[in-house]
């Protein structure tokens, strides 16, 4: 993963996969465990396999967007080229297109955000750290335009789901508003979002006291 941005499109797209089976294989053993009322050991053991998941999936999500969106801002001047340099531009195009396998990541992503987690972490509240990775993976993908343009409504939710679980589930709302506030204010395509984020959150979750923190920061003045 340290190498994902370096390395080869086959080598990228392997990684992925590994990583998507990955979550999807530890939510599969907790979701049996829990059904069958297993160990404190066992659960434990879960739990540090769920937190390792995680983070991998996670990180993978982040630098994937990254590097997706560093690829669409340098195509940008060699489209305008035209030319050689444009017909150069496009023939050298990846075989790797993380838009494949967005959808599926942040869905499989969000089935381990959907699990009991406060019986896995024996009825208490998930590390702040680990409840941080799921908003951070939305937030990657929020600031990249041409992701949230091609999204579908299915995608947009999960995303939604990954802001919105953390902060009324598991108490991160002053951070999912901070979040939410500076994402607005740094990003130039994100206030047109904005209002399906809030419905999402008062129609789903009946988060009033969040939208109506996340709209008192927007309304404050700005510093300058």
């Amino acid at each position: 993963m340290l190498n994902f941005s370096s390395s080869g499109p086959t080598e990228r797209a392997r990684a992925v996969e590994l990583v998507l089976a990955g979550i999807s294989g530890t939510v599969k053993a907790c979701k049996r465990a829990l059904s069958v009322m297993a160990s404190d050991a066992e659960v434990a053991q879960l739990r540090e396999s769920l937190k390792k998941a995680v983070f991998l999936h996670s990180h993978l999500i982040q630098k994937a967007e990254k590097q997706a969106a560093a690829a669409s801002d340098a195509a940008l001047p060699a489209k305008a080229r035209g030319g050689k340099a444009g017909k150069k531009a496009a023939s050298a195009k990846t075989t790797f297109e993380w838009a494949e396998f967005r959808e599926a990541a942040v869905a499989r992503l969000l089935e381990s955000l959907e699990l009991d987690l406060a019986a896995i972490w024996g009825h208490g509240t998930p590390d702040e750290a680990l409840l941080h990775l799921y908003s951070s993976a939305a937030e990657a993908v929020l600031e990249h335009p041409a992701a949230l343009k091609a999204a579908s409504q299915p995608l947009r939710e999960a995303l939604w789901r990954l802001i919105a679980i953390p902060a009324v589930k598991y108490g991160q709302d002053v951070s999912a508003a901070t979040s939410i506030v500076s994402l607005v204010v740094t990003h130039d395509h994100l206030p047109v979002h904005l209002a399906e984020l809030m419905r999402h959150l008062l129609e789903e979750h009946q988060a009033a006291r969040l939208v109506a923190a996340v709209v008192r920061a927007l309304l404050l003045p700005l510093p300058f």
